[in-house]
């Protein structure tokens, strides 16, 4: 699911004209800690379509789209914490 979520997000730099730079592999790595799928958090169904459709819907879904009020900014020596409140989200459907 994250491979996904990361293609999405390098389309969308690259749409909008800006690239993707990764430091060498002797400065910058990570790695996942492994972990279990959280519950209610299942696999969408859409998201293949979702990625096929990233250029027409980008501008408007809720990447581009949302609105936020900052609650908190702190400051550490290797980055900076910004804390934002988005609202509610909205009733999940009920299912039948």
């Amino acid at each position: 699911m994250l491979d996904a979520r990361v293609r999405r997000i390098n389309e969308r730099i690259t749409l909008n004209g800006m690239k993707v730079s990764r430091p060498d592999v002797r400065i910058g790595r990570y790695r996942m800690i492994k972990h279990e799928r959280d519950k209610h958090n299942e696999p969408n169904p859409q998201r293949f379509n979702k990625i096929q459709n990233t250029k027409n819907t980008m501008k408007k879904d809720g990447i581009s789209s949302l609105t936020y009020r900052v609650v908190q900014v702190k400051k550490h020596p290797l980055y900076t914490n910004i804390s934002v409140e988005i609202g509610k989200p909205p009733p999940r459907p009920i299912r039948g």
